[in-house]
């Protein structure tokens, strides 16, 4: 693979994030993790635009970009007007589009403490404690979308406490808590939000940490390495949840699966969702479209 490393001069503008405050800090912290370490210029442009209610406008040198971070994988028809479209959840169906390009979902805001505690949780996969904390009702939009997730969720929840009864966890704690807890229980499931297949944001963030995970089968893409493996990293049910069950059932008579599981995902996100490899490949991709153009 073709490494190219950020010019020291490289300026990367983004748009005054007043409209869009949660994924434009998270897009900037990445950037500023490694402007230490690339050199590279961080500033606001009152030029850039929201090309869609769900992105915005950002700038690598002279390179005009999108960072789309609809969670529905529907591309706008304005990502061809731009040098590259980079986005969330961004599956197979975008190869052919020249353009687009995946960038890893939002997952941690504070850099320094993912790094902190990576070294305090230590996934053993040693308890029977099934960790299912997502909140059944979605403030969407789109109504049809947030029955379905509602039902999907509904419909796990029950059949968990159902058969479980004690050994699942489903407490709202704050965040710090949840994560400590994920490090202690056996596997931790996962109903996505707007579309089954998607790689949450909730989910995404465990495998930083190391655990083994539940989900149906993921169809969102990570730079370089295209989607996350079912059984490699992370354990796939039916999109029915069906086999649910028994995929619990399967990590309490192999625990040593679960560990190496949880170790492959977290090498995965380690290799593609830090700052340092995020702005490693979108300086690779940039580099090779300005390479085209001139």
């Amino acid at each position: 693979m073709l490494e190219i490393p950020l010019n020291l001069s490289v300026p990367v503008q983004m748009i005054h994030r007043t409209k869009i405050p949660y994924q434009a800090t998270y897009f900037e912290g990445t950037v500023r993790e490694v402007s230490s370490q690339f050199g590279m210029q961080v500033y606001e442009d009152s030029g850039l635009d929201y090309p869609t209610p769900l992105s915005f406008e950002f700038r690598v040198g002279p390179l005009l970009c999108g960072l789309d971070y609809n969670d529905l994988p529907q591309l706008p028809a304005r990502c061809g007007e731009y040098d590259l479209w980079f986005k969330f959840q961004s599956t197979s169906s975008h190869e052919p589009f020249g353009t687009v390009r995946p960038f890893p979902p939002c997952s941690f805001q504070d850099w320094n403490q993912y790094t902190t505690l990576c070294s305090e949780i230590q996934y053993r996969a040693k308890s029977d404690t099934v960790l299912y904390v997502t909140r059944p009702r979605l403030r969407l939009r789109a109504k049809q979308w947030a029955e379905d997730t509602t039902l999907r969720r509904t419909l796990v929840r029950n059949d968990l406490q159902t058969h479980l009864g004690d050994w699942v966890d489903m407490e709202f704690t704050d965040q710090l808590s949840y994560w400590r807890r994920a490090g202690e229980c056996l596997v931790s499931v996962h109903v996505p939000g707007f579309w089954n297949n998607m790689l949450s944001r909730s989910q995404l963030q465990l495998m930083g940490f190391g655990v083994c995970t539940i989900s149906p089968v993921l169809y969102t893409r990570l730079p370089d390495v295209g989607s996350p493996i079912p059984d490699v990293h992370y354990l796939a049910c039916r999109d029915d949840y069906s086999d649910l069950l028994s995929k619990i059932e399967q990590c309490r008579d192999n625990p040593d699966l679960c560990q190496s599981i949880g170790s492959q995902a977290q090498k995965m996100f380690q290799n593609t969702c830090v700052p340092e490899k995020i702005w490693s490949y979108v300086g690779r991709e940039t580099f090779q479209k300005s390479a085209i153009r001139i």
